[in-house]
């Protein structure tokens, strides 16, 4: 992966609400940055939330401390502990942990979410896929075919959120997304579904999973999480 270039690193940070940044720093890398947080500071997109990814489940527990003071309602979910506060949310992911903010990168879809930003004790670091900023600058999708434990169709759903914003996907990587979600199919039924409306139907459930209003809206993955307080 290549280090993200100085300014926009600066700028990332400049953009951190206060309390946010200070729970990092007092954390260290057992917190991390990663997304559209920085994607959209980077573009200059409105931003629409901020994605923290942690190494333990006893992290997430501080970190929902640590940011009490801003947070007006918690939202849980099977993915995260969603803050909302008066500016935008704040989403803790506890569905996948790392050791390292680096190894945060090898689960994003596309390369222009693949970028993480930490403070390592002395100072903040940023790392990106090879592929951030050229594609970034393109508008162009390219999928990475992450090997984590995730929805199926998420990523064909979060192609038509960018399809909207103006990016465009090469046919490679459009396949890799159907490819994926088509996994999902074989996982319903191991034998061949031949019949196209019982394709159809068994395709429609595997989206249907992932809360398309919620994917093709805001990052939120409103998975009928429950209001804690």
């Amino acid at each position: 992966m290549d280090n993200m270039r100085q300014e926009d690193l600066q700028w990332v940070v400049r953009r951190l609400p206060k309390d946010v940044k200070e729970m990092m720093k007092s954390l260290r890398s057992n917190v991390c940055l990663g997304g559209g947080f920085i994607r959209s500071c980077i573009t200059g997109d409105p931003i629409n939330d901020l994605d923290l990814f942690v190494d333990s489940v006893d992290t997430e527990k501080k970190v929902v401390e640590m940011l009490k003071g801003i947070t007006q309602k918690i939202i849980r979910s099977k993915n995260a502990v969603t803050l909302i506060t008066h500016t935008f949310p704040i989403q803790i992911i506890h569905r996948w942990l790392y050791e390292r903010p680096e190894d945060v990168l090898s689960d994003f879809d596309f390369s222009i979410t693949c970028a993480v930003v930490w403070y390592d004790g002395v100072m903040w670091c940023g790392k990106v896929h090879p592929l951030y900023y050229s594609d970034l600058a393109a508008k162009r999708l390219t999928y990475l075919h992450p090997n984590r434990d995730e929805d199926v169709g998420g990523s064909v759903l979060r192609v038509l959120k960018y399809y909207r914003k103006g990016y465009n996907i090469t046919l490679n990587s459009f396949a890799g997304t159907i490819s994926r979600l088509m996994s999902g199919v074989r996982r319903e039924n191991e034998a061949a579904i031949t019949d196209e409306d019982e394709r159809t139907r068994v395709l429609t459930g595997l989206l249907v999973e992932v809360d398309p209003s919620a994917v093709l809206g805001s990052e939120i993955v409103r998975d009928n999480g429950d209001e804690i307080e």
